[in-house]
């Protein structure tokens, strides 16, 4: 709803960001209730340890950094804006377990590299954590289910 409330005034774009984070709602609303397929829990220690820093980072480091590099309250952008909560999910889907539904990674990645790109128009040079947090975390989940073999050299 941020992207509709307040960025449209900014970017009419904003239109199709705030739905396809609403359509994302209803990914999770499918994945997790109706079909429940999420269940917070992994036997993961890497992929724990690296879903809570992403989640601090979201939730305290962000701000800070965003503080720091001259965004004051209340410019500065503090979870629940797209960019933070976005770093906050990718930690979520960390800690998965089993049937992830690959599908609910489409539209955070996306964002990842759209916000990310804003970003630099804007000066908001902690969202650089965006593209890298969503990389991690696809490496990562498709690195568990054994889709590709990303972090294993070749024999």
């Amino acid at each position: 709803m941020y992207h509709i409330v307040f960025f449209t005034a900014i970017n009419k774009a904003a239109y199709l960001f705030g739905g396809l984070f609403i359509l994302q709602g209803f990914l999770f609303l499918i994945a997790g209730v109706i079909k429940n397929n999420l269940s917070f829990k992994t036997d993961e220690a890497m992929a724990r340890v690296i879903a809570v820093c992403m989640m601090a980072f979201a939730l305290i480091i962000y701000p800070v950094l965003s503080y720091y590099s001259g965004h004051i309250y209340p410019q500065t952008p503090t979870f629940g804006l797209p960019c933070p909560l976005t770093i906050f999910t990718f930690g979520c889907f960390l800690v998965i377990k089993n049937h992830f539904p690959l599908y609910l990674l489409i539209i955070p990645f996306i964002w990842s590299i759209i916000g990310f790109t804003a970003s630099i128009h804007f000066g908001f040079t902690e969202d650089i954590s965006l593209p890298l947090s969503s990389l991690a975390a696809i490496g990562l989940i498709l690195k568990e289910k054994q889709q590709i073999h990303i972090f294993h050299p070749s024999s």
